[in-house]
């Protein structure tokens, strides 16, 4: 059902944070530039890539939507997780790169996807009533 608006934002949301998790600076210290996957602490990168199935996993869930509303809302929690265990490790001489703003697009994009799924559930309650 990748045709449903919702599944594409879940979608987008999932490769993002994958991307995320691999590629952009997050933190740069001394010269040094931290990757998420680098980081000691594996609460940020654990709670992105878990965000990241769990995003791919609740497009298959279509025709069970207040199950896809649950799940969309959990992977918006996790991303918060890893923003704000992100957000309590900087210090004074921590530099924060362009890859800890990247981290508000899959969060958006999971908005987006739970406001086009209750959208999907009213219409499906009022085709109901009509009946």
């Amino acid at each position: 059902m990748l045709q449903r608006v919702q599944s594409l934002c879940l979608f987008s949301s999932g490769i993002i944070s994958l991307l995320i998790l691999v590629y952009p600076p997050i933190l740069e210290l001394n010269g040094i530039v931290f990757v998420l996957k680098d980081f000691n602490n594996l609460i940020p990168p654990g709670s992105l890539l878990f965000s990241a199935v769990l995003s791919i996993y609740t497009i298959f869930q279509y025709r069970r939507r207040k199950l896809q509303m649950i799940l969309t809302k959990l992977a918006r929690l996790l991303i918060l997780v890893c923003i704000v265990s992100l957000f309590l490790q900087i210090k004074e001489d921590i530099n924060i790169r362009y890859g800890f703003y990247l981290l508000l697009i899959p969060f958006l994009t999971l908005l987006l996807a739970g406001y086009f799924i209750k959208k999907d559930e009213d219409l499906v309650k009022s085709a109901d009533r009509i009946r």
